[in-house]
């Protein structure tokens, strides 16, 4: 009567693979832009302790900061660019 052992080993074995899988607020937040088709230009950490991320599309860019523990958005600004580059 071997189960037991090998239940738990299996049980063991999803809980972590469960854990490798969870995203962070910050990859969340990456992968929606990507998928709205924005290109990541910056991500970086304000001196309060934000994730600050500045995505662009074309001529329109985005700032995003969120809390690095809740995935709170505390600001979302999208603008137009009109630099050489933008358009």
């Amino acid at each position: 009567m071997h189960k037991r052992p090998d239940l738990l080993a299996i049980a063991f074995g999803l809980a972590l693979s469960g854990s490798a899988l969870a995203q962070t607020p910050l990859d969340q937040t990456v992968a929606t832009l990507t998928a709205q088709g924005y290109e990541i230009a910056v991500t970086q950490r304000t001196w309060l302790g934000r994730m600050r991320i500045v995505a662009v599309n074309g001529t329109t860019q985005r700032e995003i900061v969120i809390d690095r523990t809740t995935g709170e958005v505390l600001r979302d600004i999208t603008t137009k660019r009109t630099d050489a580059n933008g358009g």
